[in-house]
């Protein structure tokens, strides 16, 4: 379990910490992870107890040996200069890159690899330190796995907290590019409040107008087609609000999901990297930054493999997004 010569953490549960839970004592011993994350190093098989592999929720005896692999010490990402990493904007305090699709935004478990975050930490070394959780990388919001598109980072303290203040009162304008399922010849706007899945904490939803009350957060997305091709319809969206997953529950809900995204009903194709969407364009106005996303490669080939002609060749320029 060594990484980089770094010998993994020997730990001898004491007298005092005698029938603790295994993830008890690891948080116990390692302040700085979250419950979280040790719960994924557990499962993960990353923490072990008298050289085998535990359970959560294990009882520890006095005595017994629980060794956490070095990897797993510090949620900071580990830097890798070698990941591809397409910067969209430099400045003295931000950076703004092109998410490509397939690529998580940062570590779910200290100690993994090929995260946004660890491409970003291995450019811009001061990203490390800028936001409060040490696994984020700066990185002052999210966008799913699936999603390419615009990620901000914050390469100062001062820096995060300041945009991450605009994205909390709403300051953001966020515009992104979907292909949905069916034809869509008007505008229009959804406003459903979305929650997380009873029993699925991984997905959301449209929360039902009546029924129990459930704890909701109140949604705005506002869609209009640009071009409809063999059952798709390619779609310019606005989001004034920021609730996970909210493009992709909203579009499914009024009947049209994105092509690919399973989760949520989408239809799938050969070639589409999970749900299509993506993230063209962020305007920040209070800070005078608008950051502008061309779309990939590869969704410009799906784009073309499903028929679309009048706007996708166009789409591959920033002044069309």
């Amino acid at each position: 379990m060594d990484i980089d010569g770094t010998p993994p953490l020997e730990l001898i549960v004491a007298i005092e910490e005698d029938d603790l839970r295994l993830e008890q004592l690891v948080r116990r011993r390692l302040p700085q992870l979250s419950r979280g994350s040790v719960l994924r190093l557990i499962e993960r098989r990353l923490v072990l107890v008298d050289g085998r592999s535990a359970v959560k929720g294990l009882r520890l005896r006095a005595g017994q040996q629980v060794v956490v692999a070095a990897a797993a010490r510090s949620e900071q990402p580990q830097p890798q200069p070698e990941l591809d990493l397409e910067l969209l904007a430099v400045h003295a305090d931000v950076v703004a890159i092109n998410k490509p699709a397939g690529r998580a935004c940062h570590p779910l478990v200290p100690g993994e690899t090929g995260t946004v975050a660890n491409a970003l930490v291995a450019r811009f070394p001061e990203c490390a330190t800028a936001s409060p959780s040490a696994r984020e990388g700066g990185l002052v919001h999210r966008l799913d796995w699936s999603t390419s598109g615009v990620l901000i980072a914050a390469r100062s303290p001062e820096a995060y907290g300041r945009l991450r203040g605009r994205f909390s009162a709403r300051q953001v304008v966020k515009q992104y590019l979907a292909v949905v399922a069916g034809e869509i010849v008007e505008a229009g706007r959804v406003t459903v409040a979305v929650r997380t899945m009873p029993g699925d904490p991984t997905r959301m939803q449209a929360a039902p107008a009546s029924g129990p009350r459930v704890a909701a957060n109140d949604a705005e997305t506002e869609f209009e087609p640009l071009e409809r091709a063999g059952g798709y319809t390619l779609l310019r969206l606005r989001c004034r609000t920021g609730r996970r997953h909210q493009v992709r529950v909203h579009m499914a809900h009024v009947g049209h999901p994105l092509l690919g995204d399973a989760a949520y009903g989408g239809p799938l194709l050969a070639g589409a990297q999970g749900a299509f969407l993506h993230a063209s364009r962020v305007h920040l106005a209070a800070d005078e930054l608008e950051i502008v996303a061309p779309l990939p490669a590869e969704r410009l080939r799906v784009l073309g493999q499903l028929g679309f002609r009048d706007v996708a060749v166009q789409l591959s320029t920033p002044d069309a997004l």
